[in-house]
């Protein structure tokens, strides 16, 4: 192909030429530093930090249906873990009760319970306790509460909910 007078080579033919040539020398370039490419987590974990091995356990964890297998952090093989089993029984002492909104009957027994009161390293110290009605999110529901500075007691009765923030573990008094 001759150039004519007066005829210019096109820009767009130029651009594309040297845009060819530039990526045809960064292979090169790579191919010649021998620098293998990133495959992926390295032995050991991602990028030199270690992973935790994860291992099936049976039965019933945060939402897994019994029956099925959940993972657990940490565990190298099934034999590891403690064994699970499912329960129906509700919350009691020993374990105590903490923060959180429980209905009486199915997550906790009824009865009564005591605390030491409020957590000791809060940045402010304060147990807050309410019981009230299931389903009914205003004040009206609301049939006793209180905000403790030291130990304290509630009863619980079948069907209402209690709600604890705060607090120390409640523990169920022995009748």
């Amino acid at each position: 192909m001759s150039i004519q007078p007066g005829k210019k080579r096109s820009g767009l033919k130029t651009a594309v030429l040297i845009t060819a040539a530039v990526v045809v020398l960064f292979i090169i370039i790579g191919a010649i530093s021998g620098k293998p490419h990133d495959t992926g987590p390295k032995s050991g974990g991602v990028n030199g930090i270690p992973v935790p091995t994860l291992a099936p356990i049976p039965g019933i964890v945060a939402g897994v249906q019994a029956g099925q297998d959940a993972w657990v952090a940490g565990a190298q093989s099934r034999a590891q873990l403690p064994t699970v089993v499912p329960t129906d029984t509700p919350l009691s002492a020993p374990s105590g009760v903490g923060d959180g909104d429980y209905e009486v009957g199915p997550d906790i027994k009824p009865g009564k319970y005591k605390t030491q009161g409020p957590v000791p390293d809060e940045v402010y110290p304060n147990c807050y306790w309410e019981r009230h009605k299931p389903n009914v999110d205003s004040f009206a529901g609301i049939i006793k509460n209180d905000n403790v500075k030291g130990p304290a007691t509630v009863t619980v009765k079948q069907g209402e909910m209690f709600e604890t923030q705060g607090c120390q573990p409640w523990v169920l008094v022995p009748s």
